[in-house]
């Protein structure tokens, strides 16, 4: 029988409220790492900042490890001596003693001629190996060699995305043989070069001594194609340096360089076994997910199709347009891709009619929980405590006893109707147990740094970007995830104890097609959508869980004019609450724009040796004076309440940075910067110091919103002070502490979201944007004036033995693409870097 809720003779005091008197123990919570984005930068014009974010990433291992690891299949030894028998018969081998040896100059001696002449025996050399035979058939090899070996120094690459302005050396790419299940490739056998069909870059130098210069261009090439095509797992790199070759794997999880060998002078076989397991590899072995296929319609415009192995049997679904897209300057991590799709019967088949829904294609740890079961976790602990209330047992729904009627009755409710589901993205379906999965580390492995540094930073140069006819525009991000580069933690921190997990592709349908919140069009719909996600958040204070990744990008708005409802997504990090199940120890990427306070300085706000009264009972307690100073201090750990914080701080940006007023996006920069280092001094002094936040507000806001002036500055409050009373009674891991802080919330920003509607003449809500033909910053304050005429390639002159550190000249083909632009005013530096662009209809 339902207890009514007034009920006194329910339990006030619920499980895990009483306060502990020991020192707190947390659990460790997963390290962070900032990401960037080169969404508005050409290849070229990133190369510095991906050799940055990708410094901490690699790995280093023996070429026997590197091929048994990563490699398709290691050829036998007759299949390797057959292969030297063709190429000596061809004059590139000549056999002295019983041992081959090449019949050309190195690259390095004299009379080898320029760079773009030295390397082109390689072409001939794999010409002959794609002709071998094999003896016997191979499970993870094709008889007819699947890859050709295309010399390429002076043809740009061909893409699909905005900023290909970059060119390789040489590659191994797709031919007319490629497996159907891959599905089309971008070009054909023509001596145009497109990123799609590049399985191995490669990089060639005469010296040594431009080692650093090779590996960027390598490196910022297989970002690219990453960040390009997905249908890759993983892609290979071949560097070569004078007579050594290095060869390179790169994956969502981990890249790994090999230690280089001589293949002119020692190791002529191991050249021809990589090559043999390169060119006859199969396409699942070369990193192609067989899950997901690209397509071109008539009409030339490009697509791709996903089978989602779900519960139910297998789906297929077709891709319309990019959601969400970002070009990660980091291989490693996530890389989310949201798509609008439609549900076709098989590969290749016709569209079934109905509604569209949305696919989000992301990389996930192996053995991280997947979005569907996280939130089926939070959905059953939120029924299992409403049907212990209802019973009059001991419930989390107690710690509502202190909320005022009105509200704990919405909320309740909200509960017993089941449309707190509403709160949340529906999932349509997932493949919870396939997906593909990403290569483990060579044991023997090791981090290794500095592979990517030693060499002058090359000159800016006007923007080009080569993109492939029938390229789906919605995947080109218009919006501003600009900012200046910034170093992340140090790199011994960051990889201490790092597994470098295998990461799995995990597909997720959802039912609704939204947008992202700073997708929006009106500020009445942003703070109604603040609205709906505070009472999301504590509906899973309810559940007992946390978020840990509330952002502007995982909010989403479904519904339009006054039926829309903000939802929460992306689940992938939520955890319950004071857990101390294995946190991962990869670190996690994101954005510290809206991070809680103190998560960000990993500090807590309330610190007990601080305390006047503390210091004095510890001093008549005649303590040592090192123990005094040394007496450790709790770990911060996730808790509510920043879930919470970073809701305030979304608004806080929504009101500072969405209009088009230039003090306030002035002052913008000086709060939010992408950097995990260090707390900006502006942050720092509008978190925690009183009645700043106002004055500030006052000097800067847009004159339409001082009535919204009082919200922000109370939330501001309401938050501080609640941090110093828990911490002050070390009530940080008793969940009913947060009670309060819930409701006090919940009310501000409903009267936030009352007063934004009763405003007449409201501005349009205008996140920032860069245009794509701006230099990043001019200006002390982060911002530059945008010129409408794009920037003039500058003309290039160079001499035919070297490539530049820039790719932006182009021999065979001098054409441009003007990237299209959004309507918001260019100001760089006010997005979260490494941002996903929603592009669905706004709400």
């Amino acid at each position: 029988m339902a207890t009514p809720d007034n009920d006194n003779t329910r339990a006030t005091t619920p499980p895990g409220s009483n306060q502990r008197a020991e020192p707190l123990q947390v659990s460790e919570e997963t390290p962070r790492i900032v990401r960037s984005s080169g969404n508005q930068l050409t290849v070229t014009e990133n190369r510095d900042g991906i050799a940055e974010q990708m410094d901490q990433e690699m790995l280093i291992c023996s070429l026997e490890d590197f091929q048994r690891t990563y490699l398709p299949f290691i050829p036998s030894d007759e299949d390797i001596r057959k292969c030297a028998q063709q190429l000596e018969e061809f004059g590139l081998f000549e056999k002295k003693e019983n041992a081959y040896s090449w019949n050309i100059k190195a690259p390095d001696e004299e009379g080898a001629g320029p760079e773009t002449e030295a390397f082109k025996f390689l072409a001939k050399f794999a010409a002959v190996i794609s002709r071998h035979k094999f003896s016997r058939n191979h499970d993870d090899r094709t008889k007819q060699a699947r890859l050709v070996y295309q010399d390429c120094p002076n043809r740009a690459v061909r893409s699909e995305l905005y900023g290909a302005d970059f060119k390789n050396d040489a590659c191994l790419k797709l031919t007319k043989w490629t497996d159907p299940k891959m599905g089309v490739m971008a070009t054909t056998l023509t001596k145009k070069v497109a990123a799609s069909d590049i399985v191995v870059a490669a990089e060639y130098k005469k010296s040594g001594n431009d080692a650093v210069d090779n590996r960027r261009k390598l490196l910022s090439a297989a970002n690219h194609i990453l960040n390009e095509d997905p249908r890759r797992v993983f892609m290979f790199g071949i560097t070569i340096e004078g007579k050594n070759v290095s060869l390179w794997f790169f994956s969502r999880s981990h890249s790994t360089k090999s230690h280089e060998f001589n293949f002119f002078e020692v190791s002529l076989k191991k050249l021809i076994s990589t090559f043999l397991s390169f060119l006859f590899g199969k396409s699942d072995r070369l990193g192609f997910d067989e899950a997901v296929r690209r397509y071109a319609r008539a009409e030339k415009k490009i697509y791709y199709e996903y089978k989602v192995t779900s519960k139910g049997g297998n789906r297929y679904f077709r891709t319309r347009e990019a959601l969400a897209s970002s070009r990660s300057n980091r291989i490693t991590g996530r890389m989310t891709r949201v798509w609008r799709v439609v549900e076709i019967g098989v590969f290749g088949g016709d569209e079934i009619p109905g509604k569209e829904f949305a696919l989000k294609d992301v990389w996930l740890d192996r053995s991280a929980q997947t979005e569907e079961r996280i939130q089926s976790a939070i959905f059953a602990a939120v029924e299992r405590q409403n049907e212990q209330y209802q019973q009059g047992q001991t419930s989390t729904l107690d710690y509502l006893s202190s909320w005022k009627p009105e509200r704990k009755n919405k909320l309740l409710n909200l509960i017993r109707s089941g449309a707190y589901r509403d709160l949340f993205m529906t999932v349509e379906c997932e493949n919870a147990e396939g997906g593909a999965v990403t290569a483990s580390r060579p044991v023997t492995s090791t981090p290794t740094r500095h592979l990517f540094f030693n060499s002058p930073r090359g000159n800016r140069v006007g923007r080009r970007s080569h993109l492939l006819k029938g390229a789906d525009h919605s995947r080109d991000s218009p919006n501003p995830a600009h900012l200046v580069s910034t170093t992340t933690e140090p790199w011994s921190a960051a990889i201490e104890g790092r597994p470098y997990e295998p990461k799995r592709r995990y597909l997720l349908v959802y039912t609704e097609v939204g947008s992202a919140l700073h997708q929006l069009k009106s500020f009445k719909g942003v703070f109604k959508a603040l609205v709906d996600i505070t009472y999301a958040l504590a509906i899973m204070y309810v559940a007992g869980w946390v978020h840990r990744d509330i952002s502007t990008g995982n909010i989403i708005v479904v519904g339009s004019g006054d039926s829309t409802c903000g939802k929460i997504s992306d689940l992938e990090y939520a955890k319950v609450f004071g857990s101390t199940s294995p946190t991962a120890r990869d670190p996690k990427t994101g954005t510290p724009f809206y991070m809680a306070f103190e998560l960000l300085d990993n500090d807590w706000l309330y610190r007990k040796e601080a305390d006047p009264g503390a210091i004095e009972e510890r001093i008549n307690q005649s303590l040592p004076v090192t123990q005094l100073l040394e007496t450790p201090w709790p770990t911060v750990v996730y808790n509510f309440q920043y879930d919470l914080e970073s809701v305030w701080w979304i608004a806080l940006w929504c009101l500072l940075v969405c209009v088009n007023h230039p003090p306030s996006r002035d002052c913008a920069p000086t709060i939010y910067e992408n950097t995990i280092n260090y707390v900006p001094t502006e942050r720092r002094l509008i978190f925690t110091r009183d009645n700043y936040l106002s004055k500030k507000l006052q000097k800067v806001l847009f004159s339409k919103f001082e009535p919204l002036r009082k919200h922000l500055v109370n939330w501001r409050d309401i938050l501080y002070s609640h941090y110093l009373q828990r911490e002050a009674k070390d009530e940080v891991m008793i969940p009913v502490s947060y009670a309060k802080i819930f409701e006090l919330v919940i009310t501000i920003a409903e009267d936030l979201c009352k007063d934004c509607s009763g405003i007449e003449d409201l501005p349009a809500f205008i996140p920032p944007r860069n245009s794509a033909d701006e230099p990043p910053f001019s200006s002390t304050s982060g911002f530059t004036n945008i010129s409408e005429t794009p920037a003039t390639p500058p003309s290039s002159k160079r001499s035919s033995s070297q490539r530049p550190a820039s790719d932006h000249t182009d021999e065979a083909e001098n054409s441009s693409v003007k990237r299209p632009r959004s309507d918001g005013p260019a100001v760089p530096g006010l997005f979260p870097q490494g941002y996903l662009n929603h592009r669905s209809p706004v709400a």
